[in-house]
């Protein structure tokens, strides 16, 4: 037998004595190593169904120990109403459009903010003269003592004092109120304040003094004799009038 009729014609067909495989089967489509491909391509697929099984398990696991949040569940946190907190004067803070809010710390007032009024005052004139705290009315010191002051009630001390009478004449036309009318002395030049007395003989203005009348007053202050060299007596008629200031040497 030759070569030939071993390996066959060489154009793809069969030699003699080689029989055709069966149309249709798998040896006759693939070849004899298709069978161990697809084997191995059939494990691949089933170790990837398990992988995928497990990791499935696995996320079912989990999300069934931490319930999902939906909408309806979902807490809602409300603010409570702000609430002004007072500043340190102890009022609330502004509220609303345009307001200005109070800081931590307050702002300072300008110097003198909140010092009382500042009273027009007048020049002074000497012990002897005349003032005119307002329009239509004048006043004077009418009389000036040197007095044993006397302490009458508990806190007075007693000892040599000045009683200044102190006259008002009234031209306005019409009644003139003293109901706020003080009288004031003070001495050297430092203006220290000297304390008043009841006795002897104190009397306050009368309420008030018809057009055309004088009315007077008297007042006692413990005055030393060595600090009566300038004295200046203040009188302060009303909200409405001017402070007048007499000043001079009080009879020692």
């Amino acid at each position: 037998m030759t070569d030939s009729s071993r390996e066959g014609t060489g154009d793809g067909s069969p030699g003699p004595g080689e029989a055709d495989a069966p149309a249709g089967t798998a040896a006759g489509r693939l070849g004899p190593g298709s069978t161990g491909r697809r084997l191995v391509i059939a494990g691949a697929a089933v170790v990837l169904v398990a992988a995928g099984v497990l990791v499935a398990t696995q996320v079912a696991g989990d999300d069934g120990g931490a319930p999902s949040a939906s909408p309806s569940s979902t807490a809602t946190t409300t603010a409570p109403d702000a609430t002004p907190t007072p500043d340190a004067t102890g009022s609330a803070a502004p509220q609303g459009p345009g307001a200005t809010a109070a800081p931590g710390a307050q702002e300072s007032q300008a110097p003198g903010a909140g010092d009382p009024e500042v009273r027009p005052t007048a020049e002074p004139v000497p012990l002897d003269g005349e003032a005119a705290p307002a329009a239509g009315v004048t006043a004077e010191l009418a009389l000036i003592e040197a007095v044993e002051g006397t302490a009458t009630i508990p806190g007075e001390v007693g000892g040599p004092s000045l009683r200044v009478t102190v006259a008002i004449t009234n031209a306005t036309g019409q009644e003139l109120d003293l109901t706020g009318a003080v009288v004031n002395l003070y001495t050297g030049a430092d203006r220290a304040p000297a304390i008043d007395l009841l006795e002897p003989g104190r009397a306050d203005f009368p309420l008030s003094v018809p057009d055309g009348g004088t009315a007077e007053g008297r007042f006692v202050f413990l005055v030393p004799q060595d600090a009566r060299g300038d004295v200046l007596v203040e009188l302060d008629l009303s909200t409405e009038a001017d402070v007048v200031l007499f000043q001079g040497a009080a009879p020692a």
